[in-house]
């Protein structure tokens, strides 16, 4: 959602606060059958477990195998791991026991333990907030049996063993990232040694913070521009607003822009 306060009306009595959204990114609402990468986010494997960018192989090929609306991206038509998503308002089966969600992204490791990895690469520099939510879709008796992680630039920051029908496993959090670094969600095939019944549904959203939500209180509003301001009348480094290691002129612009624009 987009709004603009213009500061002359912010900063008169009565003024109506903007509420800060920040910027999102949704993993399902994203996704795409077209294009990979696709904005932010990458579909792809690796060999092994941690990640760093060499290692991770973007899928090339994508299409509904077995059912409409179900569309699978893999590295090679038939393989694992893949990564797939049911574009649908209605649940589909596939594999004779999984079920993919309505509107669910799905990912499988690879028979031989390749990661099934979706990959988020940053744009710009900032703490965002990430939560991602891994669940088994298996339906049969015989359960998921899997290991998940997420990684920030190859270093882990979550870890968990999925195993059981319906079994699942979240991870919420705070993330400090610099312009180009990845954050990866992994699939693994656990401790069996094996991929079968191993789709995972996943759902990650990330969450940038509002610029202008100076003091981070969920709103723009005047109380922003007033601690803006005496942070760079301060010279502290959080009025640094524009990340070039100097507080200047060029920050006050660059607030007074973010204020205006709202978010």
């Amino acid at each position: 959602m987009k709004s603009r306060c213009a500061i002359l009306a912010a900063l008169t009595a009565g003024a109506v606060p903007c509420v800060a959204t920040g910027q999102v990114w949704d993993n399902v609402a994203d996704f795409s059958h077209d294009l990979n990468p696709s904005g932010a986010w990458t579909l792809g494997k690796a060999a092994s477990r941690p990640v760093t960018g060499v290692d991770l192989a973007p899928f090339s090929w994508c299409s509904e195998l077995g059912a409409d609306g179900l569309w699978f991206w893999v590295p090679v038509h038939g393989t694992t791991p893949w990564i797939a998503q049911n574009v649908t308002d209605l649940p589909i089966g596939f594999g004779g026991d999984q079920v993919a969600p309505p509107r669910t992204q799905l990912c499988r490791p690879g028979s031989a333990g390749q990661n099934a990895v979706l990959r988020w690469t940053s744009p710009d520099a900032a703490t965002v907030a990430v939560e991602a939510r891994f669940g088994g879709v298996v339906v049969d008796p015989d359960p998921t049996t899997t290991d998940v992680a997420v990684l920030h630039n190859g270093v882990e920051l979550f870890a968990a063993v999925v195993e059981g029908v319906g079994a699942g496993a979240t991870a919420v959090l705070e993330v400090q990232v610099d312009k180009g670094d990845v954050i990866d969600f992994a699939v693994g095939y656990g401790t069996n040694g094996s991929n079968a019944n191993d789709a995972m549904a996943l759902h990650v959203v990330i969450t940038a913070p509002c610029p202008a939500d100076f003091d981070q209180s969920g709103f723009v509003d005047t109380d922003d521009f007033t601690a803006f301001v005496t942070a760079f009348e301060a010279g502290t480094d959080d009025a640094d607003f524009d990340g070039t290691g100097f507080v200047d002129t060029d920050d006050f612009t660059a607030f007074v822009l973010a204020f205006e624009a709202g978010c």
